[in-house]
């Protein structure tokens, strides 16, 4: 019953009070990012709310709800960026699959940034390199607001780890609970 490759977290038995750091909840920052790149480019097939039939734990409870805020979060993100880069919901989706090959190599310079714990200019040239070749492939050349596009991210991040924050207190709360969990494991 209890999934090791699970994505939440539990707490360590030797420190009731406070959460073992290895197993705190962090963002995957390639997953958000492909995430963003789905939200941006392809907006219908980005699904928001993560839909669960079954009765939840308290633990699953604390992690479907930080799932939904993240994606919801996520797709506001999209939805900024593409109307920035005034490109049309339609002309995204229709550009998809062309675009897809840039969200490989967007993850893949992004994973190189983090790495090599690079500065934000490594992140800001692989996004820069990104939505050139998305214009071209687009066909729109308009002017690009690239502050806009990167204080939007900086808004998203900032969010983000808001809701990793609540997440955490959600934990904390049932603290009880998660013991128990993680001695049962």
């Amino acid at each position: 019953h209890c999934d090791q490759n699970a994505s939440y977290i539990g707490t360590d038995r030797s420190t009731p009070r406070a959460p073992k750091q290895e197993f705190f909840a962090k963002p995957n920052i390639l997953e958000i990012v492909s995430n963003l790149f789905d939200a941006t480019f392809n907006p219908t097939g980005f699904s928001v709310e993560v839909v669960t039939s079954k009765p939840l734990s308290i633990l699953d409870a604390c992690t479907n709800e930080i799932n939904n805020s993240v994606r919801r979060e996520i797709a506001d993100a999209g939805a900024d960026i593409r109307q920035t880069l005034r490109i049309q919901q339609s002309i995204a989706q229709k550009n998809f699959e062309k675009l897809n090959q840039l969200k490989e190599e967007l993850i893949a310079n992004i994973s190189k940034c983090f790495a090599q714990k690079e500065s934000y200019g490594c992140y800001f040239s692989a996004i820069q390199k990104v939505i050139r070749a998305v214009q071209a492939q687009t066909h729109s050349f308009f002017p690009v607001d690239n502050v806009k596009i990167f204080f939007r991210l900086g808004e998203l991040f900032k969010s983000l780890k808001n809701e990793y924050a609540k997440f955490y207190v959600c934990l904390v709360r049932h603290h009880s609970y998660i013991t128990a969990w993680k001695r049962k494991c």
